[in-house]
């Protein structure tokens, strides 16, 4: 995101129920500082791993997003890719 005439990187957050879920904390951005999902949990073990950095884009690349995921995680992306939503 560029905030303040600067380039931070932000992730998409976890409410606080999933990061109770996971034992993570909760991600917080402050406008100044990358805020990126954590790899380690609050027992130090390992939560997930950074693959590759997919640079930054002018506007929300949501058909790249959609093509990415489809190639992560095909099943998931055929049960839903039809829904304007996802309802839990």
């Amino acid at each position: 995101m560029f905030y303040n005439n600067k380039w931070v990187k932000c992730s998409p957050a976890f409410n606080k129920e999933l990061c109770a879920i996971y034992n993570v904390d909760v991600l917080d951005f402050n406008g100044t500082e990358d805020a990126v999902l954590q790899e380690y949990n609050r027992d130090d073990h390992k939560f997930m791993t950074y693959i590759e950095d997919y640079g930054h884009f002018e506007d929300m690349p949501l058909e790249f997003i959609k093509d990415t995921f489809k190639s992560n995680y095909p099943s998931l992306y055929e049960r839903f890719k039809d829904q304007d939503h996802i309802t839990v």
